[in-house]
């Protein structure tokens, strides 16, 4: 499975539940993370392991 967590947020097409709730949680922590460098427009693209 894959999974792509862009800027605007997480697209979860053909995820199972608890994976959702995975990437939810890390989409938390980069958009702390985010906020921490100072610039929105630090993103990670690209999930490959879950």
């Amino acid at each position: 499975m894959r999974g792509t967590i862009d800027c605007r947020g997480v697209h979860m097409i053909g995820l199972s539940k608890p994976r959702k709730e995975k990437l939810l949680q890390h989409q938390n922590k980069l958009r702390r993370h985010v906020v921490k460098l100072g610039s929105m427009h630090y993103c990670l693209h690209q999930l490959d392991s879950f």
